[in-house]
């Protein structure tokens, strides 16, 4: 019986992380990618990965485009790319019924689209949402 739940516990985490190890490698190349392109600091980006997020930073919104458009999620001109984003969000329900909150939500320009977009799903993600298996 003990088995039996260890394997549903494993089964579960497993299940909720949203990318394999080897896209999330390829997310890290684009992050870091994009961190040297618009030249925003380690810290700032430290503190949007532990969800405060700086409307006021310009730098934060140029870094969000450029990801969501390294992985498909957005085109140059800015709009999202709805069937990109659905095919990686279908995953997982919990990133996918967070996504369908926000997929619509838009800003003036496309980093404050991306902005947008963004914040809106990690606000309704739960806290302890893994993006990774390990």
């Amino acid at each position: 019986m003990k088995y039996l739940i260890l394997c549903f516990a494993v089964f579960a985490v497993a299940s909720a992380a949203l990318y394999t190890e080897a896209e999330f490698t390829t997310i890290k190349t684009h992050s870091k990618e994009c961190q040297d392109s618009t030249h925003l600091d380690a810290d700032k980006l430290a503190e949007l990965r532990k969800r405060h997020f700086d409307e006021n930073d310009d730098k934060i919104k140029e870094y969000l485009f450029c990801v969501f458009k390294k992985m498909g999620w957005q085109h140059d001109d800015g709009t999202v790319d709805k069937a990109h984003v659905e095919t990686t969000m279908s995953k997982n329900d919990v990133a996918k019924t967070a996504m369908d909150k926000c997929i619509d939500k838009h800003g003036s320009t496309g980093p404050e689209t991306a902005f947008t977009v963004f914040k809106c799903w990690w606000d309704h993600l739960p806290a302890d949402f893994k993006m990774v298996s390990h």
